[in-house]
């Protein structure tokens, strides 16, 4: 019995149909993701894939869609290409005016998006929102990479002791190996998110008079406040808040958060709180 002949051009264009399938898919998935500190934080995932994952075969399906495209494009398709480009040159020829508007759209398109003015900011910005819409005060994880923090650093961010937080941790269920062990280790062997993990060792912090929670529960909302409220908060004038920030290598401004200012300079919110208040420099 004979074999069945192998076909180039079909194996070309069905691999083209199905990378375009899978970087439409991931595309889609990934234009409204949430953003990065979010999903590690909250150990996100959509079809059972993380968002690590879909970053995966998006980059690996325009590879493979490059490299097709590039056979498809300079191989089968040569002639006809090289054919659309020796008739546009005619002046009654059909193909001048389909090889001028094609040069002219790219370069809308293009220009458009790099000197970001609409239609083409409206794609970027609902992509934004769409990705920004995924926080809540619940999820928001207190510095980038929080996840990484070991149970010593979330508990010294909290501002609680390692007894009452290891005991807040045993009684919602959760193991504990020790203060080495990190809110990723830790949540990956009881079956939880880093998320759940800080929620319970933000409760075991003790409420105070005006029925909140001290600074180190960042995501009850204080590390969104300007620098100007928090100074003002605090008791000090705005300058002497800047200064104090300078003073540790920090340059910020009146409308700076204390989000914004702990992942411009790797540092959590409850570090800026201190500094602001004086307490890291002891004053």
């Amino acid at each position: 019995m004979a074999l069945p002949r192998f076909n180039f051009r079909a194996l070309t264009s069905l691999t083209l149909l199905w990378m375009f399938l899978a970087l439409l898919v991931s595309g889609v998935v990934l234009y409204i993701s949430p953003p990065g500190r979010i999903a590690h934080w909250t150990d996100w995932a959509l079809l059972g894939l993380t968002k690590e994952q879909w970053q995966a075969i998006h980059t690996l399906a325009s590879l493979v869609f490059v490299v097709g495209g590039f056979f498809h494009l300079l191989d089968l398709n040569r002639r006809a290409i090289w054919n659309y480009l020796k008739r546009s040159r005619r002046p009654d020829s059909p193909f001048r005016m389909s090889l001028l508007f094609s040069l002219i759209l790219s370069v809308v398109v293009l220009a458009g998006t790099v000197a970001a003015i609409p239609p083409f900011t409206w794609v970027t910005g609902l992509g934004e929102w769409a990705t920004e819409s995924w926080e809540t005060p619940q999820n928001s994880a207190p510095a980038p990479h929080a996840e990484e923090w070991t149970m010593l650093q979330a508990v010294e961010s909290l501002g609680i002791d390692r007894e009452s937080a290891r005991s807040a941790l045993e009684a919602a269920g959760f193991t504990v190996e020790g203060p080495d062990q990190t809110l990723r280790e830790m949540s990956d062997e009881n079956g939880t998110t880093p998320a759940v993990l800080y929620q319970v060792l933000v409760a075991v912090q003790p409420v105070g008079d005006e029925g909140v929670r001290p600074v180190g529960s960042v995501s009850r909302g204080l590390g969104r406040r300007s620098l100007s409220d928090v100074a003002q908060e605090v008791g000090i004038t705005l300058e002497e808040a800047l200064i104090r920030l300078d003073a540790q290598g920090i340059e910020a401004e009146s409308a700076d958060s204390l989000r914004e200012l702990s992942k411009r300079y790797d540092r959590t919110p409850a570090e800026v709180w201190r500094i602001v208040t004086g307490e890291e420099t002891g004053e």
